[in-house]
């Protein structure tokens, strides 16, 4: 079931909500289709904790950082990093860096250019 709401949540983009809980998230599988994958705040902590090896926290934000690589990766002018934070449902500066750094091992700033250098080798 882990595998399953973390590809439903993806999909509908619940985890940009700044102010997403695991209650809050379990209310949405309850009240969206489809219904079959209804839970509780219990059995959602435990499948993530089982299936996923994550916590509630942890999910979320891999979720968060995934998509913000995306958008810093991308070519074009770039974006304010903190606004593609923001946006991905960070609340502070300091909680995406801490996180973003935690799960890549670098800083978005770091990640940014050496997605820039990597474009530019390839041309």
């Amino acid at each position: 079931m882990g595998q399953r709401w973390s590809e439903l949540v993806g999909e509908r983009g619940w985890w940009r909500d700044p102010d997403l809980t695991a209650p809050v998230l379990a209310r949405h599988l309850a009240t969206s289709p489809p219904r079959h994958l209804a839970t509780n705040t219990t059995y959602l902590s435990r499948a993530l904790n089982d299936g996923l090896g994550q916590n509630f926290n942890e999910f979320v934000n891999r979720l968060r950082v995934r998509a913000i690589q995306v958008e810093l990766a991308k070519s074009g002018p770039p974006r304010d990093v903190l606004a593609i934070a923001l946006d991905a449902g960070f609340n502070s500066k300091a909680s995406f860096n801490r996180v973003f750094k935690r799960l890549t091992g670098q800083t978005p700033t770091e990640y940014r250019r050496r997605q820039e250098l990597e474009r530019s080798q390839l041309q």
